[in-house]
């Protein structure tokens, strides 16, 4: 899977809770505006706008509300996947925007009135422009035919840790503080224990606190990864429970591979211990392997079958 996908699935993770996006919205959107949003009213919207031409740009998590007493609105969290800034945005914006009124034609509804919210979490800043700027120096006379809109930035370069950890939601503090760190390994380092201690302030599940880890697993060199997993596995109990939640991904992601593995005859059924002991060597192979050990020396060195070796191998080499 390339990288943009990763941190798309991400994102989409984080802001497909209700509850989240609650406070994501109220803290992003002007007073003014807020104030007249019946957030009581959030709905996810299950219809992606992105096309393939822009989804080179964004990925969208759509939420119906409505504003005031019977305006419905659609508030649109576009996630800039890229690590710099695109150059016009308002081009990208105008053509989602479009599409969803398309969208409205098609279905004979109303027109709705959509509300962009951009989320950027590259290092370089954002700098936001008006749409007119795009075009040189021109007077008001032709301005008024240029299309003009507004469009919300979050843009993490310049949230600092305490605006991070200002969120009511301890999982939205967690995620945004990945989000911002996550093309900065030492910065990350330094401060993953303090947010990962912050878990004892939120009764989070399995699925949760498995998905931050799978999440930098994905995304930090194995070398930087070691270090930060350490101070995450001093923190998280180190019991069952611990082992458990470590390889959820592995296990989510296992059931395809170990029903692939008992068609060919390679893997066999195994009790829960054994399914966790044999990930462990999953994980140790795909390190050994990025670091140019032979598949003949890790199945000696790890006992472990050779065509389960040569299976991982492929599934890196995807």
């Amino acid at each position: 899977m390339n990288k943009h996908r990763l941190h798309d699935e991400f994102f989409k993770y984080v802001f497909s809770n209700k509850e989240e996006v609650e406070e994501f919205i109220s803290r992003s959107f002007p007073k003014e505006i807020v104030e007249n949003l019946n957030l009581s009213t959030l709905e996810k919207h299950d219809t992606a706008y992105v096309s393939k031409y822009l989804r080179k740009y964004f990925s969208d998590m759509v939420y119906t509300c409505v504003y005031k007493k019977n305006i419905k609105i659609k508030i649109a969290l576009l996630f800039e996947h890229k690590s710099t800034p695109i150059p016009f945005p308002h081009f990208q914006l105008l053509d989602y925007i479009i599409e969803i009124w398309r969208e409205n034609r098609r279905n004979k509804k109303r027109r709705s009135l959509v509300l962009p919210i951009v989320f950027y979490h590259g290092k370089k800043e954002w700098v936001v422009k008006d749409i007119t700027k795009y075009f040189g120096k021109i007077d008001d006379n032709l301005k008024r035919f240029i299309p003009k809109f507004d469009y919300i930035l979050v843009d993490t370069s310049k949230l600092n840790l305490e605006e991070i950890e200002s969120y009511k939601s301890v999982f939205l503090q967690i995620s945004i503080f990945l989000l911002k760190y996550v093309f900065d390994t030492e910065a990350l380092t330094k401060q993953v224990k303090h947010f990962f201690e912050k878990v004892n302030d939120r009764n989070f599940n399995l699925d949760e606190i498995s998905t931050f880890i799978e999440y930098l697993q994905n995304n930090i060199k194995p070398a930087e990864m070691e270090i930060i997993e350490q101070q995450i596995q001093s923190i998280l109990p180190t019991n069952q429970y611990f082992l458990d939640l470590y390889y959820a991904r592995q296990k989510r992601n296992a059931k395809k591979f170990l029903k692939k593995g008992r068609e060919e005859g390679i893997a066999k059924e195994r009790t829960l211990q054994e399914d966790l002991k044999y990930l462990e060597k999953i994980e140790s192979t795909k390190k050994m392997i990025l670091r140019g050990f032979s598949d003949k020396d890790i199945s000696e060195i790890l006992d472990f079958d050779i065509k389960e070796i040569e299976r991982v191998r492929m599934e890196l080499n995807k």
